[in-house]
């Protein structure tokens, strides 16, 4: 019999997705130990559904299933009901989406566990609709009463199962790589590359940061023209595609379709900060204006609807308002007559108020299909006549569709995506040399500190009233050491390096397997799961171990520190013989692994005007080059004996040899090109 004491104790949350559920007739906890106990006290078996705010079908289980009664008190009677937010508990989400694509061969979200009372597995499933839902409870709870041993000895195998989703450690001694290693892995990845709209040619379609960012650089150094086109043909397609919200900047998480019209409408700040930092490294490489556009755009919508008053950025719009996905973004004609008048035809040439453009029921998603030069110069136009057109299109739209309805915002502030921001916003400070681009973040960085950092250097995983109740990751210790790391690089204030070197003490003390080389995701000092877990994969988060070995060997030459370098190597070699099977899946270790094969060539600026000096290397796009410099003569391994007073000097080293130091960005490509030539890369 149900305990009618119980009630939905979700109301006392802060999280968005749970205050989403917390007038369900289900009787809700959150995940905690008080629910597990519950659950062990009562001999019940765990409902561990997990989703996040911006879910589309999170959405659409809750209202079919949990505000339902009927399915509630099925839930109440023989159940310990949990609700999880997977982004304020990557931890618990990990764990059991390891669980069930044991179980299934498959995940996402919402992700619906019954386990036994002590959290192992017995059952999983994403959405449910209701009556199969009520017949998979009724079933489950009937088995675990009549054969208890039964469902025990299923959780042991899935339990043991878990195994499998740990690293496969294959050691490989870094002489042993054959220079070609990359080359014939990435041979194959680019049999599944879309030769007409980018990316994957597959769909859904996802934007990858890390992998294209990995191939941009690698395709630059290594000069396969292949490897760029398919970047800038990716980065096209994204930008004129419904994905980028051409009104306001921004892209969603997904399309739907192979090319990149038709957005899963949510908005990220994770994905989002990543690809900041993409497209400036594209406009680096290949000085289109486009690419700055969506530079620009992206950056000015976040900080007008995700900067919080506390000065950290906000986790993600819905993809849903007034309960219809994409109602906030898309268009009808008659709307869009009205409010574009005379200039409403060439507007639905521009912008596809066409077949191409149509979503369904007479809506249109806006895309684009060809550059603004192209589609001028076939109607007789100057292009800075379309441009200014364009502008005061978008205005008006915006103007007009910040009247509607918004999706809600889940106003969680989480380490690890902002200082994916911050990482995006130094990117962005490296190509443009707007100053506002490095003062935000160098503020966020602070914010960090201040808010999200202990006085012993424990991170917090997620800034307010709870931000004690859990504990780091490894994704926000890699995620803001690399943070960090950059803000040491663009503001040249050593305060960076230091922080970045305490917290990495930290992470080698609570997070690292001593048999692998590698960090778990949770620290010893975190509650104990049914498992503990250890991430390599890239997917659009990057992997936290991959983000911690270049972490290390960037400290490793600016500390001359020789365990950094090691630890760096022996993680990647331990790993990179995986990346044959699922190439994008590891882009991040290939990218530590070239730069271990070959060497970063050292760009140490030393001297009052370092500063300048550096701002002037960054505009340029030297993806081959590590970028450093100190204004005055400092204590950092990297910078001794380099500081002449009265002189501005840029030395260029490779491999432990530098070349004599010069004074002009002039003379230093010079010696580039010198270092360059004196070694061959074989790639």
């Amino acid at each position: 019999m149900a305990n009618e004491s119980y009630y939905n104790e979700l109301i006392h949350e802060t999280s968005p997705y749970l205050l989403q559920h917390a007038n369900n007739p289900v009787h809700w906890l959150p995940w905690g130990e008080r629910a597990l106990s519950r659950a062990r006290t009562e001999n019940r078996l765990l409902i561990i559904s997990i989703g996040y705010s911006a879910c589309h079908w999170c959405h659409v289980m809750e209202h079919e299933c949990f505000e339902d009664e009927e399915a509630a008190a099925v839930m109440n009677a023989n159940f310990v009901s949990v609700k999880v937010d997977r982004e304020e508990r990557p931890d618990v989400d990990q764990a059991y989406m390891n669980a069930l694509q044991l179980m299934n061969g498959n995940g996402g979200w919402p992700l619906n566990i019954v386990a036994l009372p002590d959290g192992r597995p017995i059952w999983g499933a994403t959405y449910v609709p209701k009556m199969r839902w009520i017949a998979i409870l009724d079933q489950l709870s009937s088995v675990y009463r009549q054969k208890p041993g039964e469902v025990e000895r299923y959780a042991d195998e899935i339990s043991r199962g878990m195994a499998q989703f740990e690293p496969k450690v294959d050691p490989t001694p870094l002489e042993r790589i054959d220079y070609n290693f990359v080359n014939q892995i990435i041979d194959e990845w680019a049999k599944s590359f879309d030769k007409v709209y980018g990316g994957a040619n597959y769909a859904p379609k996802f934007p990858l940061p890390a992998a294209l960012s990995f191939l941009l650089d690698f395709g630059s150094i290594s000069k396969k023209k292949d490897l760029i086109d398919h970047v800038k043909l990716t980065l096209d397609k994204m930008s004129f595609g419904g994905i980028y919200d051409q009104v306001e900047g921004g892209f969603s998480r997904y399309a739907v379709d192979t090319r990149w019209h038709i957005p899963h409408f949510e908005k990220m700040l994770y994905d989002n900060a990543q690809l900041i930092g993409l497209y400036s490294k594209a406009y680096r490489a290949f000085g289109h204006q486009r690419y700055l556009q969506v530079v620009n755009e992206t950056i000015g919508f976040f900080d007008a609807h995700f900067l919080s008053e506390s000065g950290g950025y906000m986790s993600a719009l819905d993809a849903d308002s007034e309960g219809v996905e994409g109602k906030f973004y898309v268009w009808t004609e008659s709307e869009l007559r009205s409010l574009l008048a005379s200039d409403y035809d060439l507007f639905a040439e521009y912008f596809n108020i066409n077949d191409a453009g149509h979503w369904e029921h007479g809506h249109y998603v806006l895309l684009k299909t060809s550059e603004d030069e192209a589609f001028a110069s076939t109607r007789q136009m100057a292009v800075a006549e379309l441009k200014e057109k364009v502008i005061r299109w978008k205005q008006r739209l915006a103007h007009y569709r910040a009247k509607r309805v918004w999706p809600g915002l889940d106003n969680k502030i989480l380490t690890s995506w902002n200082a994916l921001m911050i990482s995006g916003l130094a990117e962005a400070w490296k190509a443009t040399g707007v100053i506002d681009y490095k003062n935000r973040a160098n503020r966020l960085g602070e914010f960090i500190l201040q808010h999200l950092t202990t006085s012993d250097y424990k991170v917090y995983h997620q800034a307010g009233e709870n931000s004690s109740a859990v504990v780091g990751h490894l994704d926000d210790y890699s995620f803001v050491i690399r943070a960090f790391l950059d803000l040491f690089q663009v503001t040249l204030d050593n305060h960076w390096f230091t922080a970045a070197l305490k917290l990495t003490d930290f992470v080698n003390s609570h997070f690292r397997n001593t048999e692998t080389g590698l960090y778990y995701f949770v620290s010893d000092e975190d509650e104990a799961l049914f498992t503990r877990t250890t991430d390599i994969h890239d997917n659009v988060m990057p992997s936290g171990n991959a983000v911690m070995a270049l972490n290390l060997l960037h400290m490793g030459i600016i500390n001359g520190d020789q365990d950094f370098l090691s630890a760096s190597e022996e993680m990647t070699t331990n790993v990179v013989s995986s990346a044959s099977r699922y190439p994008s899946g590891f882009a991040g270790w290939l990218g530590v692994l070239w730069k271990l094969q070959t060497k970063p060539i050292e760009v140490v600026v030393t001297g009052a005007n370092a500063g300048e000096l550096v701002d002037e290397l960054n505009r340029m796009w030297l993806p081959d080059c590590y970028i450093i410099g100190s204004t005055t003569p400092d204590s950092l391994p990297v910078f001794k004996g380099r500081t002449v007073i009265g002189k501005n000097l840029i030395y260029v080293c490779h491999n432990g040899s530098c070349r004599m130091p010069v004074a002009s960005h002039e003379e230093f490509l010079k010696e580039i090109e010198r270092v360059r030539s004196g070694f061959t890369m074989q790639l």
